[in-house]
């Protein structure tokens, strides 16, 4: 899977971002989305707010640079993902291309798989 799969419609948004998020370190990012929010808040926002809009952007935002420490580190295989064809961006080996708009969208769908697998333990739990 990558980029041209994702805007070609052969892959949703929610299925590529994760992919991404994985790409780059589950732990790590599932790690930042915690530190904007606890599991439980996903779950709960995700029953009315898919998009997790209730959380202001500027969190989110705020964890760019340490998302993109670590796209940076695992650059090869984002890029893998992200791009289909390096070349075409004349991006010299170890150089990434990472927005700010890619950090978030990486960050909430870590977030609601987050807030999915909540609701399942608590359900199973009860």
């Amino acid at each position: 899977m990558n980029r041209d799969d994702y805007m070609d419609g052969r892959v949703d948004h929610e299925t590529y971002y994760l992919a991404v998020g994985d790409a780059i370190g589950r732990e790590a990012i599932e790690r930042l989305a915690l530190q904007i929010a606890p599991a439980k808040r996903f779950a709960e926002l995700t029953k009315g707010d898919n998009h997790l809009n209730n959380i202001p952007l500027r969190k989110w935002d705020a964890m760019h640079y340490a998302v993109r420490n670590l796209v940076l580190r695992n650059g090869r295989t984002v890029m893998a993902i992200s791009w289909s064809d390096k070349s075409r961006h004349n991006l010299p080996d170890g150089q990434v291309c990472w927005s700010l708009s890619e950090t978030v969208c990486v960050l909430k769908a870590s977030a609601r798989r987050l807030g999915q697998e909540w609701l399942s333990k608590t359900e199973v739990a009860s």
